[in-house]
């Protein structure tokens, strides 16, 4: 089990379901969406508005790919690179394969590193009640058959 520093305090300022914070997807869930996505080590994924980044270390946990977030908010983001740290010390430790995992307090609007990502991207979760379509315009085509 991970157990990174508590920061409750922090975390409990989001009110829930707004558009800062809109809740966390369940592992089993996780786990069928990464099944059916066929990750392999050499894929990428991308969680836009990733939070602690539990989907980030799960998907590179499962299919050892190489995983990407990206949050506007300080106090997951400092969770997950907590959790990120403590994870890839204990796989190297127990020689468990896992994907590079990676994430970062940005603007997605303004992330380089979503700019680079995007287009190489093999999976790209956001949640598509917090995003406007305005936001991710520039992405996609909202029409395409691959959203």
């Amino acid at each position: 089990m991970v157990a990174p520093q508590p920061c409750f305090k922090e975390l409990n300022l989001y009110k829930p379901f707004t558009g800062s914070e809109f809740g966390e997807l369940l592992p089993s869930l996780v786990y069928r969406i990464l099944v059916k996505a066929k990750l392999t080590a050499d894929s990428i994924f991308l969680d836009l508005g990733c939070g602690a980044g539990n989907v980030v270390a799960q998907a590179s946990l499962q299919c050892a790919c190489k995983s990407y977030g990206v949050d506007i908010e300080a106090a997951p983001i400092t969770l997950a690179l907590q959790m990120i740290k403590m994870l890839k010390s204990r796989c190297k430790l127990g020689d468990v394969p896992c994907g590079d995992m990676q994430v970062r307090q940005e603007d997605l609007k303004k992330s380089q590193m979503v700019n680079e990502m995007l287009p190489r991207a093999d999976l790209i979760l956001f949640n598509n009640r917090s995003f406007l379509p305005s936001c991710l315009s520039p992405y996609f085509s909202l029409d395409s058959p691959s959203l």
